[in-house]
C-alpha cells in the first residue's frame, strides 16, 4: 500500500529563520511530539545525511526507528525519511513560508507499507492528515509565550506574608512569656487571614468576566 497526504499547518508567529532552527534539528522533536526519542548519530553530518535513532507511536504500537535527513532548503524547508523496524517507509518534506502573521508550516508526507493492501489507502491517509497535523499544531504551540497569571502573583504574595508571620511568631515564642504570646499569636493570625483573603478578593474583583 501507497498513499500521500499534503497538511497545510499552522501559522507560527516568529520569524522563518527562527522557526527553521528548532523545527528543522529533529533532535528537538520530542518537544512538539514528533517523536517520543530522538538521538542523533554522532558521526553523522548536521544537514543532508543527518541521522537519528528514535521511538515514536505508530498505529497505536510503540516503535523504533531510523530517520534521515535526505533534503536541505534552509530556511525554505527540508525532508526526511523514517524506516521503521517492521518495514514501514515514511518520507515527510516540511515546507515553511512567510506570511503576514509569521511563518506557515506544512508537511508532506509519502507512506509505504507492503503488509497492507492499497484498498486501506483512504484509511491511512486519513490517519496521517490528522496525526501530522496534530503534531504541527503543537509545534506551533511550542513558541506561544504564556500570559503570566494574576492569581499567581496573589499567591507570591500571600506566600510572602506567610514566611513573614512565621519569622515574627518565631521571635513571640523565643521572647514573650507565655500568657502574652499566646494573646499576640491569636492577633497576628486573624490578621494574616483577613489580609490574604482582602488581597484575593480585591484581584477576583478586579478581573473581566470571560466571554
Amino acid at each position: 500500500m501507497r498513499t500521500s497526504v499534503e497538511i497545510e499547518g499552522p501559522v507560527v508567529e516568529r520569524p522563518i529563520e527562527e522557526v527553521f532552527e528548532f523545527v528543522g534539528n529533529l533532535a528537538n522533536s520530542p518537544e512538539w511530539g514528533r517523536t517520543k526519542k530522538t538521538v542523533k548519530d554522532p558521526d553523522s553530518p548536521d544537514e543532508v545525511g543527518a541521522s537519528f535513532q528514535e521511538e515514536s507511536r505508530f498505529l497505536g504500537e510503540k516503535v523504533t526507528h531510523r530517520s534521515e535527513v535526505t533534503s536541505w532548503d534552509a530556511p525554505s524547508g527540508f525532508a526526511y525519511s523514517n524506516l521503521y523496524e517492521n518495514g514501514v517507509v515514511e518520507r515527510t518534506r516540511i515546507t515553511l513560508e512567510t506570511v503576514e502573521e509569521g511563518t506557515r508550516v506544512d508537511a508532506a508526507v509519502e507512506l509505504e507499507i507492503e503488509q497492507l493492501p492499497q484498498v486501506l489507502a483512504p484509511f491511512a491517509s486519513l490517519y496521517i492528515k490528522q496525526r501530522v497535523g496534530g503534531r504541527l499544531e503543537k509545534l506551533a504551540k511550542t513558541f506561544v509565550v504564556p500570559e503570566p497569571s494574576e492569581y499567581g502573583g496573589v499567591a507570591m504574595v500571600a506566600f510572602g506574608v506567610i514566611l513573614l508571620a512565621t519569622a515574627g511568631l518565631r521571635y513571640l515564642f523565643e521572647v514573650l512569656p507565655e500568657g502574652e504570646w499566646r494573646t499576640a499569636l491569636a492577633l497576628v493570625s486573624v490578621s494574616l487571614i483577613a489580609g490574604v483573603l482582602a488581597t484575593i478578593l480585591w484581584k477576583a474583583g478586579g478581573q473581566e468576566p470571560n466571554e
